[in-house]
């Protein structure tokens, strides 16, 4: 069976009803489906309807989520999103509505804002990381960024035994350290131009492992610039700018405003969708998990020697644990889309 076919299989979305509501993203691809448009209706509008949301509050948080560097607008309507995902967990995260998180060294946080797409430096001159959500919370007298990428079910599609990586990565400082200690296998490509990393020849999900290194930069930048910001110096390039955008550039100085309002604790860290979480023949999310822990665990390190406060997770959050028994926390439609039983 093939790996989207069998997703959807999983999660029933292979079922009459969504055949019927849905279409195939393009004639080559057999498996992927995206929901159908009415006549006259936009993204937005056609999503807000399958999932019955009536909070105005949404509208917002789907144009950050469509503002990234992906075509999110244009993908967000596929049914195995994972920024349709983020989106639809996240969105109402408001000062009447808190989500909870327990944190690992830091207690129990209550968040009461989210963004999308959030945008930070990775490598000067290149396109910026784009965080999937960025929660705001406090604890205690402390205020607390956590910063997560969220995947769906690319750690089961997106395997492969080798990926090329730009050699920009061992020129910057900050991911220089990662991957010249990477853990598992690293080759040098003969024009120098990029090298390729290897989990031992076998297939892994070896680009959520790149990007968490390349979000590390990015907050580690945040963080740096914030740093000199308190010191009264200018933060120079640490701190990401969109020219171009100025919704991005409100939404940055939001993020910026908050940190340097009081103690601030900035969190690194993933959340992923456990696909087969009632199937236990399939090991994909467990495989990724141990190669995970293992490069976080070296990411915290170079973090602690390099002086950072940052606190980086151990190991990622699935949205069954995170929103486990929160099944108030989403319209009905929502659940039945993720939960069917």
């Amino acid at each position: 069976m093939r790996k989207l076919e069998s997703i959807y299989k999983a999660m029933k979305w292979d079922s009459v009803d969504y055949i019927n509501t849905t279409v195939l993203t393009s004639k080559n691809n057999k498996d992927s489906r995206a929901f159908c448009l009415l006549p006259e209706e936009d993204t937005l509008t056609a999503l807000k309807r399958v999932f019955s949301i009536k909070d105005c509050n949404f509208d917002e948080k789907f144009g950050q989520a469509c503002s990234g560097s992906g075509q999110e607008e244009r993908r967000i309507s596929t049914l195995h999103s994972s920024s349709l995902c983020a989106l639809l967990f996240f969105y109402n995260v408001t000062e009447k509505h808190p989500l909870k998180i327990e944190i690992k060294n830091v207690g129990e946080v209550a968040f009461f804002d989210v963004i999308f797409e959030y945008q930070n430096c990775v490598i000067e001159d290149s396109n910026p990381s784009n965080m999937d959500v960025t929660l705001l919370g406090k604890c205690q007298n402390k205020n607390v960024i956590l910063f997560l990428e969220s995947k769906f079910s690319e750690y089961i599609t997106g395997m492969q035994k080798c990926l090329h990586i730009n050699s920009a990565y061992l020129k910057e400082e900050i991911s220089r350290p990662i991957y010249e200690n990477w853990p598992w296998d690293k080759k040098d490509d003969e024009s120098g131009q990029e090298f390729s990393v290897s989990v031992s020849e076998s297939p892994a999900y070896l680009g959520g492992l790149k990007q968490m290194i390349s979000h590390y930069v990015g907050v580690r930048k945040f963080e740096r610039g914030i740093q000199k910001l308190k010191q009264g110096r200018c933060a120079g390039k640490d701190l990401y700018n969109v020219v171009s955008n100025a919704k991005k550039q409100l939404i940055q100085e939001k993020l910026r405003k908050f940190a340097l309002e009081r103690e601030t604790v900035i969190v690194l860290g993933s959340i992923l969708f456990d696909v087969y979480a009632n199937d236990v023949t399939h090991t994909e999310l467990q495989e990724y998990e141990m190669l995970y822990k293992k490069l976080m665990k070296q990411i915290s390190e170079a973090a602690v020697q390099s002086g950072s406060d940052l606190h980086i997770l151990d190991n990622f959050f699935t949205y069954q644990q995170l929103f486990k028994n929160k099944k108030e926390w989403m319209t009905k439609q929502i659940c039945d889309f993720y939960y069917s039983e």
